[in-house]
């Protein structure tokens, strides 16, 4: 039977996926995001690196459906088959150039392949038509799609600062509903990637509240304060919270809280 541990399974996927040409082709985008998120996520937990048989396979499904949905131009698929796709790209390292002892001393997961440019420049495409949907379409991706971006652009070395600033000033506004993992996952990323927009910084800072502070997993306040000592992001009023240098009643009160 099919059912059994994934060194079996995701092999069986591999296969079928590529003993007919037209079988892929009557795979919903969501099927496609699903099988291509689930073998992530499969990965992503089990301990060490894939290898052999189940590297190989999981790299030949992360080809078809990368390539399905450059195909497609991303025709039909919602934001988050859009996300889960270049999530999993990018958890499973696709077209990451790295060594073996690298990649053992790594928390991250690296698919080794036998064509390390093309997959980088098929990751690439896939992502670039993802990213252009979201630009297209800001206000239909939720907040842990948006973070989730910027984890990717990040993870994959994937710049694009112009829907870096519109994740950031998306997110900072307070019609967005945002956790905790979207502040310190999106401000990670910002950081990681380079992105110097101080006031965006701030602003999503702003929104971190002492309930959701409270509740927050350790790394999801750490990346918050790595990014902006990362990033440099003083705040702009940093006497008012001095009192050894002026008196209270000469000291500057923000007018507007996102700027502190």
């Amino acid at each position: 039977g099919i059912l059994g541990p994934e060194e079996k399974f995701i092999p069986f996927v591999a296969d079928l996926m590529q003993s007919d040409p037209g079988f892929l082709s009557i795979f919903k985008p969501q099927e496609l995001s699903n099988t291509i998120w689930g073998i992530a996520t499969i990965l992503s937990k089990r301990p060490g690196q894939p290898t052999g048989a189940l590297n190989d396979a999981a790299l030949k499904i992360c080809r078809y459906v990368s390539h399905q949905l450059v195909e497609r131009k991303g025709d039909r698929f919602k934001s988050q088959e859009m996300t889960n796709t270049a999530w999993a790209l990018a958890t499973l390292g696709v077209g990451i150039p790295i060594d073996v002892e690298q990649a053992e001393r790594s928390d991250y997961k690296f698919l080794s392949s036998d064509d390390l440019e093309s997959d980088a420049e098929l990751a690439k495409k896939t992502i670039q038509i993802v990213f252009e949907d979201a630009k297209s379409n800001i206000r239909r991706y939720r907040p842990q799609e948006l973070n989730n971006l910027c984890w990717v652009m990040a993870r994959l070395d994937l710049k694009d600062d112009e829907l870096m600033e519109m994740i950031a000033t998306e997110l900072s506004t307070p019609r967005r509903k945002v956790s905790s993992q979207d502040l310190g996952t999106t401000l990670w990323g910002m950081a990681s990637s380079e992105f110097h927009h101080p006031d965006l910084y701030r602003a999503l800072a702003s929104r971190w509240t002492p309930e959701m502070a409270r509740a927050a997993k350790p790394q999801e306040l750490s990346n918050s304060v790595w990014a902006l000592a990362t990033a440099d992001v003083a705040a702009k009023y940093a006497d008012v919270f001095d009192t050894t240098i002026l008196a209270a009643d000469q000291r500057r009160t923000p007018s507007n809280p996102q700027e502190d």
